[in-house]
């Protein structure tokens, strides 16, 4: 009893100690120069006007100062799942951002999602990518990558990217690559 016990207790530390080390998992956590902090299960909310526009969430961030002296700016380094909800003047989400690992620049308002990135719209469309740029700022969200939409009636492809507005409403596919018509049976 005692051998399974104690065997028992090392499979859980071994566990514990395998769950919290994001060594080699986090390209980001090499160098820990400039780190301000470290969070999980992360939620912020940005606003204009006092009305609140999008939440942010990730399962792990690490906040970092960088730049050169006198200019550093905050840098936020985000894995473990983000997510992005744009909000309407109700509050409600009209879209929606998934990815794996993402970035945000405090100074410049741009977050870069990276990995399985997939944007849905209230209307039922989908968009996904391996890379999409959210620019605070402007309100607007664009990649260069290689990006499918779907529609409720069609399936878009395009090699170079698309630009749109946050809400996912108005889109436009650089270099659209094909069409292919949904048929509804």
């Amino acid at each position: 009893m005692r051998l399974f016990l104690c065997a028992y207790i090392m499979c859980l530390l071994a566990a514990c100690s395998s769950e919290n080390s994001f060594e080699g998992k986090i390209p980001f956590q090499d160098s820990m120069e400039g780190m301000k902090s470290e969070a999980f299960g992360v939620e912020y909310y940005f606003s204009d006007s006092a009305r609140v526009t999008a939440r942010l969430s990730a399962g792990h961030l690490i906040e970092k100062e960088e730049g050169e002296d006198p200019h550093f700016y905050i840098v936020q380094y985000m894995d473990n799942g983000v997510e992005i909800n744009f909000l309407n003047s109700d509050g409600l989400t009209t879209s929606k951002i998934n990815s794996e690992s993402g970035i945000y620049n405090k100074e410049q308002g741009m977050a870069e999602l990276d990995g399985s990135v997939v944007l849905l719209n209230g209307k039922g469309e989908k968009l996904e990518t391996e890379q999409l740029f959210w620019d605070e700022r402007k309100d607007s969200i664009y990649t260069t990558k290689f990006v499918r939409i779907e529609t409720p009636e069609r399936i878009i492809t395009g090699d170079h990217g698309m630009r749109a507005n946050s809400e996912f409403t108005a889109w436009t596919i650089l270099e659209s690559r094909g069409e292919l018509t949904i048929d509804d049976e």
